[in-house]
């Protein structure tokens, strides 16, 4: 029946191969349809694709999408793959993949750009913002700016928009501790920030500029600091 063809869809190892086969689906669960025979179904994921009254919702192939995408990256180390799920279900108006899909976008950086190319999903999920910020940042050596352009700024911005209000507090956290052995990146990162009205608005720019300058515990550092704070606006 065409149910059985909804079911079958889910059963593929390629998504891009598969694109009408999942847009079914969301169009199944968006109009709500029967599971053949009013059987509860499950795919290959383990996941159940029906109710208890044997109906597709959207909650249902949220989850799908993501275990999924787990299961391409963990399993399978096919991250792109993962991502491109993700970014198909996002076209569809899936909900709740926003999480996993900026996790799989920093993931993407860490590995293309930063260099650490072992790094995996589950590595990244336990540890603290402020070490990933550390990352991104660790082989932007003589290219600092193009790195916070392009990378450290769009972490930043999905972090934010998983918690207001976070944004200023971690780069604030990230630069005073690496103000502890150098002020070099403070200088580079608020000078940047400088040029950005919507990053450490007001008082909280002077702020983070000094206390950058007092962590720092190195005594070669006046030159450093002095620049620090003239670049600050008046």
């Amino acid at each position: 029946c065409e149910d059985d063809h909804l079911v079958a869809g889910l059963q593929f190892s390629n998504p891009s191969e598969q694109v009408n086969a999942i847009c079914s689906l969301y169009a199944a669960a968006a109009g709500v349809a029967d599971i053949c025979g009013g059987v509860d179904s499950v795919s290959d994921t383990g996941v159940s694709l029906a109710t208890s009254s044997n109906k597709l919702t959207p909650q249902i192939v949220s989850k799908w999408y993501q275990l999924r995408a787990r299961q391409l990256e963990g399993d399978c180390g096919l991250m792109d793959a993962a991502l491109d799920l993700l970014k198909l279900g996002r076209e569809r108006n899936v909900p709740d993949l926003a999480r996993l899909l900026s996790s799989l976008c920093t993931l993407e950086v860490l590995v293309y750009e930063a260099g650490q190319t072992h790094m995996t999903l589950d590595e990244l999920a336990v540890m603290e913002p402020v070490d990933v910020l550390a990352l991104l940042m660790e082989k932007s050596e003589g290219n600092r700016s193009q790195y916070l352009k392009e990378w450290v700024l769009p972490y930043l911005s999905r972090c934010e928009a998983a918690q207001a209000g976070c944004r200023d507090v971690l780069l604030a956290t990230y630069l005073q501790r690496e103000a502890t052995h150098s002020l070099v990146i403070p200088l580079v990162v608020l000078k940047l920030v400088c040029s950005y009205q919507d990053l450490l608005q007001g008082d909280a720019l002077y702020e983070c500029a000094v206390k950058c300058v007092y962590s720092c515990e190195n005594t070669d550092q006046l030159d450093t600091a002095t620049q620090l704070l003239d670049a600050l606006p008046v």
